[in-house]
């Protein structure tokens, strides 16, 4: 939880999320100490003890986590893994790619897909660092806001998504 395994630009992009909603670095970044820059620094780490941390302020500011698209939505956000994806022949070869290699992407959650014969395929998110129910919350829900669009990216085209049900 301590080694700097998370990519920064996570970090990154949640001071962003902040900033969008009225928060400001710091409030964002309290009780984080980070080196100058490193948000800026490609190839960057942060541990999931910094991650989780930011998390918390901006769940503890207030801020309304509601699942909602990520615009605009990069895959240069997923780093390699994203061009990886994108390189792949077909949709099931990018998934398989993705369920492979996330953990690069410094989730806070272990990842598996369940394909049933109905079309339809069961996504289990485990929860790895004990979080408390609103984090977790929090984690699930950005996962999955990101989703369409990363289909959309990898097909050219929106997927119909037919149903999406939470355990909480």
């Amino acid at each position: 939880i301590n080694s700097p395994i998370v990519p920064a630009r996570k970090a990154k992009q949640l001071v962003e999320f902040g900033f969008e909603n009225n928060l400001d670095e710091k409030a964002v970044l309290k009780g984080v100490f980070l080196p100058s820059n490193i948000l800026e620094e490609p190839g960057a780490r942060i541990s999931y003890r910094t991650l989780i941390c930011i998390y918390a302020n901006i769940i503890n500011s207030g801020c309304s986590f509601e699942l909602r698209p990520k615009s605009p939505f990069n895959i240069v956000e997923y780093g390699i893994l994203g061009y990886a994806m994108m390189a792949s022949p077909t949709l099931e070869h990018a998934i398989n790619i993705a369920l492979r290699y996330y953990r690069t992407q410094g989730p806070l959650f272990e990842l598996t897909i369940d394909k049933h014969v109905a079309g339809e395929s069961i996504v289990r998110v485990k929860d790895s660092f004990n979080l408390d129910q609103i984090l977790l919350t929090w984690v699930i829900e950005e996962l999955f806001s990101s989703i369409p669009p990363l289909l959309r990216l990898l097909v050219g085209s929106p997927l119909p998504i037919r149903r999406i049900e939470f355990s909480y």
